[in-house]
């Protein structure tokens, strides 16, 4: 009997545990540019390299990797995030960390861990398809939680 108790207390353990790092997802979700990154509310244009966050996964239209799958989200401080992502491109698999600032509801910041960073700004409307910057993820505009695009470039985080 002893040993089934301390075997049912781990196994809760475990699945608690499993729980508590179970917060996965990015902050924000939706189609976001480099387009002019320090311009006032969403952008009313986004052409060019475009990230798009979709639940559990981001997209990037430009650089050696499209697609990445989110690991961990880490909740740091009421505005910053650390986030470890996970990608493959067919010859390699690796992991990526960065935090990911919101610096308000139209414009975040993603700081590598290599010191490099940059600014995004979100899409608006119809072309853009973004959602209001949440601690959930979820749908954009057309319901499709952001899946029509991917990402960008642009002047480092001030």
């Amino acid at each position: 009997m002893r040993i089934a108790t301390l075997l049912l207390a781990g196994v809760l353990g475990l699945v608690a545990g499993a729980a508590a790092r179970a917060d996965t997802g990015y902050p924000v979700s939706g189609r976001w540019t480099y387009q002019d990154p320090k311009g006032d509310g969403p952008s009313k244009t986004c052409g060019g390299r475009v990230m798009t966050f979709a639940g559990q996964q981001r997209f990037d239209t430009g650089g050696g990797v499209s697609q990445f799958r989110n690991v961990s989200t880490e909740r740091v401080d009421a505005t910053t995030y650390r986030i470890v992502d996970e990608f493959f491109n067919v010859m390699i698999r690796g992991k990526l960390g960065f935090e990911l600032q919101v610096r308000d509801p139209d414009h975040v910041a993603i700081l590598l861990d290599t010191g490099e960073g940059y600014l995004l700004r979100r899409c608006a409307g119809a072309d853009g398809g973004g959602d209001e910057a949440d601690d959930e993820g979820g749908e954009d505009e057309d319901g499709d939680e952001g899946r029509d695009a991917g990402r960008a470039g642009g002047d480092p985080p001030q």
